[in-house]
C-alpha cells in the first residue's frame, strides 16, 4: 500500500465518523422541526462542519462527484446556520437525504467509481430548488445566445497564478501533519514551484519537534481557489497559510473567514488580539483522544490474555497442592494477581466493545430507501444507542436487524391511507432498542 493509498485509507475512516455525526445532527434538527422547535445552533454549526470537511478531503483527492454534490450540501447548510433558510420539517428531510447520498457517494469514491443512482441527481435538484427558493441559486440563469457578451472563447481552460505561504507553527508535526505530503497534495492541483525558508541559527536552543520551515508556493492551476483552501484547511489549525494572486500582489481572504462563518473556523486562519477589556475566555476542556487500532492486533492481545488467564489459574491450582509452601506468602500473592488479571482481561474485552450506535446509525437510511420504495410513512425510534457489545456480534447483527426492518415495513405497517382509513396516525412508528440483561446484552423491535 502506497503514501496515497494510506491516506485515502485514513480519509475515508474519517468519513465515516463525519458521517454518523452529520446523520445524528441532523436527526436533532428533524425532531426540532417537527415538534416545531427553534433547532440548535450547535446542531447546524457540527452539520455544516462535517460536510464542509468531508468536502474538503474529496476535493483534495480528486474526487469531483463527491466534491461537486458536497459543495451544493454544504452551500444550503451555510444559508441555514446563517439564518437565511429556516429549518422546515420539509427542508430537514432533504438534509437527511442529501446525508445518506454522501454516504452513497463515499462509498463509492472508495471504490473508486462513479454513483449511477438516480437519487443523486434527485437530491441534487432538491437541494439547488432550496437554494433557489432564496434567489441564491448556485447556478447562473441561461442568457440567450444572442445577448451574450463577446469576449474571450470559454471553450479554454482558465488558469491562475497563486503564491501560497505555509508557515507551520510548533503544533504542526505533533499533530501527526506530514510537509512532503502537504506538497504533494497541491501539486494536484495544477503546476507549481517551491522554495523553502528555515531557521537554524541558533542549535543550542534548536528544537526538532518544532518545524523550523516555512514553504512559498507558486501554483498554476485550473481549480478554482477554494477548491484549494479546503484542502489546506486540514492544516489551517497548525499553519498559518497566506493566498495572493499573482497577477495581483492582493491578499486572498479564504473562505472560512466570512462574516457569518462560526468561530471555530475563523481562529485556524486569523489570529487576533484579545482585547483588553474583554472578559476573560473560559478555558477549553482537552478533547478525549482516540486511537485507531487494527482489529487483528487487538485479536492477538486478547488470545495472549486469555492464554495468561488459564496459565494463572492452573499456577495457583498447583500451588494450592504444595503442602511444603503453607507458611509462605505465595497464596496472598496468588490472589493479588488472580485479580490483576480479571481486571486486564476486563479491561481487554472492553477495547473490543463498541456501542451499539455503530449498528443503529445505518437503520435510518434503510428505513428513508424504503419509504421512498414502499411509499410509506415511517419513523424510526432507536434506544440504547449506547448499548456496548463486543465488536464481532456487532458485526453478526447488522444483517439480521436489517431483515427484521424490511419484513416490518413491507408486512407489519400498512400504507398513509389505509392508517388514517382505520383511524391510526398516518406515520407509523418502528421502536428498536436495545439493553443489557445481567451478562447479556439484547435487541428487541
Amino acid at each position: 500500500m502506497g503514501e496515497d493509498d494510506d491516506y485515502k485509507a485514513l480519509f475515508f475512516s474519517e468519513c465515516a465518523e463525519l458521517l454518523g455525526d452529520l446523520q445524528e445532527h441532523l436527526g436533532a434538527l428533524r425532531a426540532a422541526a417537527e415538534a416545531n422547535e427553534d433547532a440548535d445552533p450547535e446542531d447546524v454549526n457540527a452539520a455544516f462542519r462535517a460536510v464542509h470537511s468531508v468536502k474538503g478531503g474529496a476535493a483534495a483527492f480528486g474526487f469531483d462527484q463527491l466534491t461537486t454534490f458536497a459543495h451544493e450540501f454544504e452551500t444550503l447548510m451555510d444559508k441555514c446556520r446563517s439564518g437565511a433558510l429556516r429549518l422546515s420539517a420539509k427542508l430537514t428531510a432533504t438534509l437527511l437525504r442529501s446525508g445518506d447520498v454522501m454516504e452513497l457517494l463515499v462509498e463509492a469514491a472508495s471504490r473508486e467509481d462513479l454513483l449511477t443512482d438516480p437519487l443523486v441527481d434527485r437530491m441534487l435538484e432538491d437541494l439547488r430548488a432550496a437554494l433557489g427558493d432564496l434567489g441564491h441559486g448556485t447556478e447562473a440563469p441561461a442568457v440567450e445566445p444572442d445577448s451574450m457578451p463577446e469576449g474571450p472563447d470559454d471553450s479554454q481552460p482558465i488558469t491562475a497564478s497563486y503564491t501560497i505561504r505555509i508557515a507551520p507553527d510548533d503544533r504542526f508535526l505533533a499533530s501527526g501533519h506530514d510537509p512532503i505530503e502537504l506538497l504533494n497534495g497541491l501539486a494536484r492541483f495544477g503546476d507549481i514551484s517551491v522554495s523553502c525558508e528555515a531557521n537554524f541559527d541558533d542549535l543550542a536552543t534548536f528544537d526538532p519537534s518544532a518545524c523550523a520551515a516555512v514553504w512559498t508556493v507558486s501554483l498554476q492551476t485550473e481549480r478554482p481557489l477554494s477548491e484549494i483552501q479546503d484542502h489546506l484547511q486540514l492544516y489551517e489549525l497548525a499553519t498559518a497559510i497566506t493566498y495572493e494572486a499573482a497577477d495581483t500582489a492582493t491578499d486572498i481572504a479564504p473562505a472560512t473567514s466570512q462574516p457569518d462563518t462560526p468561530k471555530a473556523f475563523e481562529d485556524a486562519t486569523q489570529k487576533a488580539e484579545p482585547s483588553k477589556d474583554a472578559p476573560p475566555t473560559k478555558p477549553k476542556t482537552a478533547p478525549q483522544k482516540s486511537l485507531r487500532v487494527e482489529l487483528n492486533r487487538i485479536d492477538r492481545l486478547v488470545n495472549l490474555v486469555g492464554e495468561i488467564v488459564v496459565t494463572q489459574s492452573a499456577l495457583a491450582q498447583e500451588i494450592a497442592d504444595m503442602e511444603a509452601i503453607t507458611n509462605m506468602d505465595v497464596p496472598q500473592a496468588m490472589e493479588v494477581m488472580a485479580y490483576q488479571t480479571r481486571e486486564l482481561q476486563e479491561s481487554v474485552m472492553a477495547i473490543r466493545a463498541q456501542p451499539m450506535k455503530t449498528v443503529f446509525s445505518r437503520l435510518p437510511r434503510l428505513v428513508r430507501d424504503l419509504s421512498d420504495k414502499l411509499q410509506k410513512d415511517v419513523r424510526l425510534d432507536l434506544v440504547g444507542e449506547a448499548t456496548e457489545v463486543d465488536t464481532t456480534v456487532i458485526e453478526e447483527l447488522i444483517e439480521p436487524l436489517t431483515h427484521m426492518l424490511r419484513n416490518a415495513m413491507d408486512h407489519g405497517l400498512e400504507g398513509p391511507e389505509e392508517r388514517l382509513a382505520a383511524g391510526k396516525p398516518k406515520t407509523g412508528v418502528i421502536t428498536l432498542s436495545a439493553e443489557h440483561r445481567g451478562d447479556m446484552s439484547s435487541t428487541s423491535e
